[in-house]
């Protein structure tokens, strides 16, 4: 236990940083004391640092204090306390800086104190290296509170709708989150004005003004244009009915993972050589082109089969083909799409460019439907949303703040908490409207795919090697495997150096409790708590550096660059209903069967396809306080090795942001989602 020291008093020279933004951030309504903790654990006692209803600590605020407090030396550890006064406000921190003796000590802080906060100095440490064994007993401590503070969500039962699905923390209201998760006063405002309620009244009350009709597929442009600014149609939607346009959306569009190379054709399609005429594939037959793998496909045949099919508000039934497309890459290097099937075992739904223009039209339009639900509940939400929260809440439970993986992960895990809260809330949830505005049931679609998950798929070299999709001579133009393999790179070699630091040796690892005990949380609570065989592939235990170093390089990859390709293009993927339409709301066509009435009365009416374009604006938009990739302004590192780490991974992102500048001037559809500039550093939305 600490010991009030007994020794001559001296003066310390203490800095406050207040944050400034967060709401409530400031602490100048209470009476705030600091204790500092030596080396050899003896403490000051509490100091005082205000009177009640001073100029102190508020928001921003940098105070600077000299205080005579008995001599503990520079100190390891300072704890931070709200006086005993009525009622207590919530103090965000942001870092408190210690003078003795001409030495500092920088304690990064960044954090609520709601009664009491013990921080050590701001050297990074893995538990078998902390030499202090007070220290220690307080970061133990700290974990144990974290615990208490962040429960998992109690294990679902058998028929929960929750279940077989990653775990997440115990909250169903943004109040019930705890603050160190609550985003900043400037995201609040932000996402209050492009919700997606805000978005569908906005709609809503611009169609009432005008009046207009949806008869004809031009007429669905209107629909949009009350998100963007006037005028700025997307250049690509004047060629929206191209095949060439249709295989650039699906290979550099919103789930560019979702192909896959084509060896061989699935047992669930009847396509066959005689479907695809050899015009088509430059003369070859099917068979030849996917033996030279030029064939790629994305094939929804069986992982849909069992999803639920949803039903509008006005219990109108939703529908979903269960498709395949075939693409080739032509030689010219584009994708095109060359054959549809809709309906397994029925040949009539087979599709290519040789059938009508109305039923190739249509065909492409159904096998958009899967993609984009799949899109929006798989490859989006259950991916990264739902995957990276279960790493939070692990991250945030078991490593104390001082720890160098908490470090290296907290800038890319914080904000996911509260952002799904808030999409259980009002898209994923099964009764939602935003649920109902898509085919398939959103929770349903998530766990019938996660049942196949595995953490290697988070490593996209391994993932794209395994789709058949790693070659530019096979596959060119596929700028998000160029960008998001250049990209994994940079930020494995800056995880790299930061872990080998702390982390030289593969004891190192073994021996750290804190982190093996963060890995045994994630792999029977978080992610793999059903799959008690494999756990979900997670290197549990972890016994190699390479085996943390590819963990923390896939969570900061799917955190940041992967998040980024598959939510921020949304809007411009799905604004344009007829491009890519979220349900049908008549079955699947057969060969010769479409005509343009027929087509206007499959496609989703005014408010269906409404709600689809207010959830995409809202998801599509960067919080005007967004942080980018490489941009650390919560400054918890201060061992010297870990701030010039952090410099050279700004220095390659900005050498590899030339490079995409250059290349995108030389293509006529730029693929700018991961330019470094346009890459969140976190899921904050």
């Amino acid at each position: 236990m600490e010991q009030v020291a007994k020794r001559e008093k001296v003066e310390y020279k203490i800095v406050i940083e207040t944050a400034n933004a967060y709401v409530g951030a400031g602490g100048k309504d209470n009476v705030l004391f600091v204790e500092l903790t030596g080396e050899d654990g003896k403490v000051t006692g509490p100091i005082q640092l205000n009177e009640l209803g001073g100029d102190n600590f508020s928001r921003g605020s940098k105070d600077i204090f000299v205080k005579s407090a008995i001599n503990v030396g520079l100190p390891v550890l300072v704890k931070l306390e709200v006086g005993k006064v009525k009622t207590k406000d919530p103090w965000g921190v942001r870092r408190v800086k210690v003078w003795f003796h001409g030495r500092k000590a920088v304690f990064p802080v960044y954090d609520w104190v709601e009664t009491e906060l013990s921080i050590p100095t701001g050297k990074a440490a893995p538990h078998h290296k902390v030499g202090n064994a007070h220290v220690l007993s307080v970061l133990k401590r700290e974990v144990e509170h974290a615990r208490v503070r962040l429960p998992w969500v109690r294990r679902p039962g058998p028929t929960d709708p929750t279940r077989s699905l990653p775990r997440y923390i115990d909250a169903v209201a943004m109040t019930e989150v705890p603050l160190i998760f609550r985003p900043t006063e400037q995201w609040t405002l932000s996402f209050g004005q492009n919700s997606v309620p805000a978005g569908v009244r906005k709609a809503m009350e611009f169609l009432a003004m005008t009046q207009s009709q949806l008869n004809s597929l031009e007429s669905y442009h209107m629909l949009y244009k009350v998100f963007e600014e006037p005028g700025k149609r997307s250049k690509f939607l004047d060629r929206w009915r191209s095949d060439d346009e249709y295989g650039r959306q699906q290979l550099n569009g919103i789930a560019p993972t979702s192909l896959e190379r084509c060896t061989t054709i699935p047992e669930t399609s009847q396509i066959t050589d005689a479907h695809v005429p050899t015009n088509l594939l430059g003369g070859k037959s099917l068979s030849e082109e996917m033996k030279a793998g030029k064939v790629y496909m994305a094939d929804f045949t069986t992982i849909i089969r069992n999803v639920n099919r949803n039903k509008d508000k006005y219990g109108n039934q939703l529908y979903c083909p269960d498709s395949i497309c075939l693409y080739h890459v032509n030689c010219s290097g584009d994708l095109l799409p060359v054959a549809i099937q809709l309906v397994p075992g029925d040949p009539d739904t087979i599709f290519t460019p040789e059938d009508s223009e109305l039923d190739w039209l249509l065909a492409k339009m159904y096998h958009k439907v899967a993609f984009g639900c799949l899109h929006e509940w798989y490859y989006h939400f259950a991916l990264t949303h739902g995957v990276m929260e279960s790493f939070a809440v692990a991250v945030f439970r078991d490593l104390p703040r001082s720890h160098p993986i908490y470090k290296l992960l907290r800038p890319h895990l914080q904000t996911v908490t509260v952002i799904n809260v808030l999409a259980r809330q009002n898209l994923i949830l099964a009764s939602s409207s935003a649920n109902k505005a898509l085919a398939l049931e959103g929770e349903d679609t998530a766990r019938e795919m996660f049942k196949t998950f595995d953490m290697e798929d988070l490593k996209i070299p391994e993932l794209l090697k395994k789709r058949g999709l790693h070659d530019p001579k096979l596959l060119p133009k596929f700028y998000y495997r160029d960008d998001a393999t250049k990209l994994w790179e940079i930020i494995e070699h800056f995880v790299s150096t930061i872990i080998r630091h702390y982390y030289p040796v593969e004891e190192d690892v073994v021996a750290d409790r804190f982190l093996q005990d963060m890995m045994d949380d994630l792999a029977t609570e978080g992610i793999g708590w059903e799959d008690e065989k494999n756990r979900k592939g997670l290197p549990f235990p972890l016994r190699t550096v390479d085996q943390l170093i590819q963990l923390c390089t896939s969570v900061i990859f799917t955190s940041s660059v992967h998040h980024s390709a598959v939510n921020f293009p949304q809007f411009d993927q799905y604004k344009y209903v007829p491009n890519n339409p979220f349900a049908m709301m008549q079955p699947p066509h057969k060969k010769g069967e479409a005509t343009m009435e027929r087509i206007l009365k499959s496609l989703p009416g005014v408010e269906q396809s409404l709600i689809g374009i207010a959830i995409t604006a809202s998801l599509s938009s960067y919080a005007p306080d967004e942080i980018l990739l490489g941009d650390y302004p919560v400054k918890l590192f201060v061992d010297k090795e870990a701030k010039a780490a952090i410099k050279e991974f700004r220095r390659q992102l900005d050498n590899y942001a030339k490079d995409v500048r250059k290349r995108n001037s030389e293509v006529q559809y730029p693929y700018k989602w991961l330019l470094p500039g346009k890459i969140a550093s976190s899921i904050s939305i």
